[in-house]
């Protein structure tokens, strides 16, 4: 998945900082919340 901005946004790591490392997308015209996310590497899958 990709997001695109019209300008670049800054961002760290989530396991670096909470309050620069995570996100929410909100629809301008209701103000709902759309999603959340965090900035970090893909977790890692593992075979059962």
């Amino acid at each position: 998945m990709s997001i695109r901005t019209a300008d670049p946004l800054p961002a760290d790591d989530y396991a670096d900082s909470r309050a620069t490392g995570s996100f929410l997308l909100i629809d301008p015209p209701t103000g709902n919340t759309l999603a959340a996310g965090l900035v970090g590497s893909p977790l890692k899958v593992t075979a059962v």
